[in-house]
């Protein structure tokens, strides 16, 4: 196969005794009970994983969150919350559905009022995935169609033949060469 990935320092956060869901999760808006921690998640990271990993390695800015099912909502979530804070977020089977849809009025303030800036978004799921997963992922499509800032390249895939298990697999080939190779 042809390389489509640049060289890379792969990061990933163990998960914590309690396990990472919490930290996935949106924090709970109004009307909303099924809250989590993520906004304390994306500081953990922000403040403390990402300047961490830069003094430890010789990096270069380029750096790509990537996350599947919770943590593809938890991509989701940090785009619309710090859309800055990388230059690629992979969301494959993104749980879209999680507290009611809670990330799609987010999503949708956050890409109205975001700057003009590069950055890349790729949501994908699989074909064989739950009638929940795909309106999920045809209400970001929707939202992205609808308010996406000149500054965000995104794409939106749906992996034939692929179910929750198999789309993370199957969708990162496409994403990396869309973001390296648009």
């Amino acid at each position: 196969g042809v390389d489509v990935t640049e060289p890379a320092i792969v990061v990933e956060v163990p998960r914590s005794s309690s396990g990472r869901d919490d930290d996935f999760r949106p924090p709970a808006e109004e009307g909303v009970t099924w809250g989590g921690q993520a906004d304390r998640f994306l500081r953990f990271l922000e403040i403390e994983a990402i300047p961490s990993v830069d003094e430890a390695f010789r990096t270069e800015r380029n750096r790509i969150l990537v996350g599947h099912s919770l943590g593809g909502l938890f991509a989701l979530y940090a785009l619309a919350e710090h859309p800055q804070l990388f230059d690629a977020y992979f969301a494959f089977s993104p749980s879209v559905w999680v507290g009611g849809e809670v990330i799609i009025p987010m999503l949708e303030r956050s890409l109205q009022r975001t700057p003009s800036g590069e950055t890349f978004l790729f949501v994908s799921v699989g074909a064989q995935e739950g009638n929940e997963m795909i309106s999920g992922f045809n209400a970001v499509r929707e939202t992205l169609e609808a308010h996406a800032p000149a500054g965000l390249r995104w794409r939106t895939e749906v992996t034939f033949g692929a179910d929750h298990g198999s789309n993370p697999v199957l969708s990162y080939p496409v994403a990396a060469s869309k973001y390296w190779r648009p």
